[in-house]
């Protein structure tokens, strides 16, 4: 039986790709990187990839462009929008299951957003500044909010995210209108998929009956 949904932020619940690649292009013209042009097959990369193969980043040194990323991203993270339908979608499912959201975002910001949108079922925030290890933080927080694997669906929008959900042996719901593409997702096999906020609701029924 579920008890809980635990969703990503970023991605999942604020629109925040157009902010990341904006950033992220600064940030690459400032250190002298290859220059980021949007195109629909980023999506279609980790963001591990994505830095190693596309901007040319070695493993050792992605924290700390991570890192620096972040500094830029902060102010204007606060006044990110939702997706259109996401509150309806978390409103329904808090009539029937806690919801807490896992972020590497500071809580001040996830607030200030969920605040600005009206959103105010959410039982939970659980928020530390690494964007790798997630699975580590799932089982965190698991302890953290006496949950068992089975009692708990993750909802996110990366192949990262499905990575860290298989580890720390939970299901999880793949969202394929965030940062990466439903091939990208699909590839990853989740528990679920969802092309909008609405079907998030669908998918969480399918997997409590089973």
């Amino acid at each position: 039986m579920i008890r809980t949904i635990i969703f990503d932020f970023d991605g999942t619940i604020a629109d925040t790709l157009p902010i990341v690649i904006k950033n992220a292009g600064k940030l690459c013209k400032a250190l002298g990187l290859k220059q980021i042009k949007y195109t629909p097959k980023i999506r279609d990369k980790s963001l591990r990839d994505f830095l190693r193969k596309e901007l040319k980043i070695s493993i050792f040194k992605q924290m700390a462009y991570v890192r620096k990323l972040r500094k830029l991203l902060a102010p204007e993270l606060k006044e990110a929008k939702v997706f259109e339908g996401i509150k309806q979608t978390i409103d329904r499912l808090s009539e029937q299951f806690r919801i807490g959201i896992l972020t590497s975002n500071s809580k001040e910001i996830v607030e200030k957003v969920l605040q600005d949108n009206k959103i105010s079922t959410i039982d939970f925030i659980s928020s530390e500044s690494s964007i790798f290890g997630k699975h580590r933080r799932l089982r965190k927080v698991l302890r953290k909010q006496r949950l068992r694997k089975n009692e708990v669906i993750y909802v996110g929008d990366e192949v990262r995210d499905i990575e860290a959900s298989k580890k720390a042996g939970i299901r999880i719901i793949a969202v394929s209108y965030g940062f990466n593409s439903e091939k990208a997702l699909l590839e990853n096999a989740p528990d679920g998929l969802a092309e909008t906020p609405k079907e998030i609701i669908k998918a969480v029924q399918e997997m409590n009956k089973s």
